[in-house]
Formats: C-alpha cells, sequence, structure tokens
C-alpha cells in the first residue's frame, strides 16, 4: 500500500486541529504605521488583524447546533521578560481555546473602520463591529525564545494526545519587527526545529516566521525559496532557517500572492511584510480550514 500524502487531512471534532499565533510586544511595537486610512501603532494593527482572524476561524466551525470543536487556538504574547497568553480565560485549556468558548466570550466588542476601493476608483470607509479577544500590549524587550519554548511545550502535549491520528498538523504563525533579546541564534533555531519535529500522522507542525516592516524602503520578501533571495543580514538569514518548507497544498495560494511560480523549496517565512502583506499571509496560514467537514 503506497503512503498517504500529508497535509491533507479532513479536520473533524474526532481529528481536530491548532493554530498558535505568537505575537511579539516589544516597545518597537509602538512605532506607528498607516492601518484602514489612519496612523495607529503596530501592535494596535496587529490585534486587529488577529483578531479578525479568529473570528473567521470561529465562523469556520459554526454549524446549525452551534460551534464545533473542530480548532484549538492559541494566541501567545511575548514581551518583557516574559510569555503568556492573550486570549480571555477559558476552562478546557490553560492556553488553547476552544471556538465555542470564544464565540461566547465576554469579551469587549470595537467599531472598526476599513478603508475600500469602489469600482470607479474612489475610497470609501465602512464601520464593522469586532471583538476584541486580543488587545494591544507593548512591553520592553522582546523574549521569542521563551515563547517558543512555551510553543514547544504547548504542541509536545498537544502531539502526544492527537499525534497517532491522521489530524492536520498545527500551524504556528510567529509575527514580530524585532530580534530575539534572550538567546543566541543557535538556541532559536534548535528551539524552531524542535517544534517543526513535533508531528501528527498527517505531518510535521509548520512553522511560520513574519518579519513585519523594519526596514523601509526596502521591499518585502514573502516565502523566499533561498537565502539569496534576502537581504544579507545575518536576522533574516535565521528566519529563514527557522521556517518549515510549506507543503503543496499551500504553494497555490502563496503563487496568487506573489505573482510568481512559486518553487518547492519555498519557506514559511516573510520579510519586511508590510500591514497589508500581512492580511494575506494570515489568511495563507489559515488555509487548513478549507479542510473542515
Amino acid at each position: 500500500m503506497s503512503e498517504q500524502p500529508h497535509y491533507c487531512a479532513r479536520i473533524t471534532r474526532k481529528c481536530p486541529s491548532a493554530f498558535v499565533f505568537l505575537i511579539n510586544l516589544s516597545g518597537s511595537m509602538e512605532e506607528r504605521v498607516t492601518w484602514n486610512g489612519e496612523a495607529v501603532s503596530k501592535s494596535v494593527a496587529v490585534s486587529e488583524l488577529i483578531n479578525g482572524t479568529i473570528a473567521e476561524l470561529i465562523h469556520h466551525c459554526r454549524r446549525e447546533e452551534g460551534y464545533r470543536d473542530y480548532l484549538d487556538i492559541a494566541v501567545i504574547g511575548y514581551g518583557g521578560d516574559r510569555a503568556w497568553s492573550l486570549l480571555p480565560e477559558g476552562h478546557s485549556h490553560p492556553v488553547f481555546r476552544k471556538p465555542d468558548e470564544l464565540a461566547y466570550a465576554p469579551v469587549e466588542t470595537i467599531r472598526i473602520f476599513k478603508e475600500r476601493q469602489l469600482p470607479d476608483g474612489n475610497r470609501a470607509v465602512a464601520a464593522t463591529e469586532s471583538k476584541c479577544w486580543v488587545k494591544p500590549h507593548v512591553l520592553g524587550k522582546t523574549p521569542m525564545f521563551g515563547a517558543l519554548e512555551q510553543v514547544y511545550r504547548l504542541l509536545f502535549d498537544w502531539t502526544r494526545q492527537h499525534g497517532a491520528e491522521r489530524c492536520f498538523p498545527p500551524i504556528v504563525i510567529n509575527i514580530s519587527d524585532g530580534e530575539a533579546t534572550d538567546a543566541e541564534p543557535r538556541e532559536l533555531l534548535a528551539m524552531a526545529e524542535k517544534i517543526r519535529e513535533l508531528r501528527t500522522a498527517d505531518g510535521n507542525v509548520l512553522l511560520m516566521n513574519i518579519f513585519i516592516g523594519a526596514e523601509s524602503g526596502k521591499p518585502a520578501v514573502l516565502f523566499p525559496a533561498n537565502e539569496s533571495e534576502l537581504p544579507d543580514t545575518p536576522y533574516a538569514r535565521l528566519l529563514f532557517a527557522m521556517s518549515s518548507p510549506m507543503p503543496a497544498i499551500y504553494r497555490a495560494r502563496i503563487g496568487e500572492l506573489t505573482g510568481n511560480p512559486v518553487p518547492e523549496s519555498c519557506r514559511g517565512m516573510s520579510y519586511n511584510a508590510s500591514m497589508t502583506d500581512l492580511i494575506s499571509l494570515l489568511n495563507i496560514g489559515s488555509l487548513s480550514v478549507s479542510f473542515l467537514t
């Protein structure tokens, strides 16, 4: 019997999947960016994007009888000297939250104004209501290693519970605008490798690293297949080495984003990404919800 292909398992209540979002909360996240037509901090823009992504994930889990436990969702912030869950408290797990817990969590609802282009070329601003599960924080340093270590422990337990099953592997998306302050590159690389080696019967955990706009004037590099596509800086090359090769099911969507053919060796890594890029990158990262049944 031939071996079954990986990264194609259906997501069910018996065989769920997981999303872990990591967000840098260091002082540099106070830097202002243009988001929906106004100047806000990176921290505010990223929190709004993560809240929108969570809302989409929850929406995909909704059925007539309510919300099904297709996904475990975690959001971990890291800043100062620690890493911790940014989601409201729940009862199912210390860090992971089920879709129904988030859907019914008593959190603040805010109005978000989104700018869009009309068919005639003019731009209009529309207001939408959004739940605010993740609030912006800014706290000094960048303890990325500690956050990755927490993710490893979290997914070690998760894959120990679900690893023998044909569950679509967990997706980890790390969003940062600065270098780690709590570890050497070799330590970060080793921890990232430990995370990527965790697996289910459907494949290994996927780790994406998104380095958001820190070098103004330089183009974004999205899903590179080779180090030579990146700036000649040690940190860019480190993020490339830390990131997972992207499976075939993702490459068509990546090609739509980049407008170029996507080699098999492309990595789940983006450098100098803008907030607009980040929207597309999060959409690609959450592509596995198309496997929900």
